[in-house]
Formats: C-alpha cells, structure tokens, sequence
C-alpha cells in the first residue's frame, strides 16, 4: 500500500491527523497534510483508508 496526499485539493482541515495521527501530519509552513509513511504495513490499512474516505476534500490517495 502507498498513501499520497494531493496537494492541490487538501485544505488542512486536519481529520487525517485525528483519524490517523500516525499517519499522517499537518506542515507547518503551508497546513496541508502530508503523510508520515509513504508505505504503511498492512497493520494500517485500514485506518488509512478510513482517513481517506473522511477526507472532505477527497485529497487522500491509497495504491495497492
């Protein structure tokens, strides 16, 4: 599994970071989220899953 994030679409709202905080992190130059893995273990497929479909902005991106 590979987690991006889009930094186009991403608003920082932060539910990523709520969701997942060891996932996943707010810059703080710009407030855009920002994964801390880029290849989580299988052990955290599913809350990183759960932090992309909660993404108001849809910015998360989960590959296989």
């Amino acid at each position: 599994m590979r987690i991006s994030v889009d930094r186009d679409k991403c608003c920082g709202f932060g539910t990523c970071t709520v969701i997942a905080p060891a996932l996943f992190d707010l810059r703080a130059d710009d407030n855009l989220a920002y994964p801390l893995i880029d290849e989580p273990g299988v052990e955290h497929g599913e809350v990183a899953r759960e932090a992309a479909g909660q993404c108001p902005t849809e910015a998360i991106v989960i590959t296989d």
